[in-house]
């Protein structure tokens, strides 16, 4: 996995918009560590936990253009 991209993230301020993993390797705590590297980001820009977070799990994959 070292030279292929398995996920991604991306913070809004202190809004994590959305954190996206390969299917195939789902499960390994990829998205764990992505949102783990989302917080540590967020603590630069002034958040310092204590907020809810609610994400939402979707199997759907949205669909490529072009």
């Amino acid at each position: 996995m070292r030279d292929r991209i398995v996920g991604t993230a991306s913070l809004d301020g202190r809004t994590v918009r959305s954190v996206f993993v390969d299917p195939e390797l789902q499960r390994r705590g990829i998205g764990k560590r992505l949102m783990a590297e989302v917080e540590d980001a967020a603590h630069g820009d002034g958040y310092h936990g204590g907020e809810r977070t609610i994400m939402e799990r979707s199997l759907r994959q949205p669909s490529r253009s072009g």
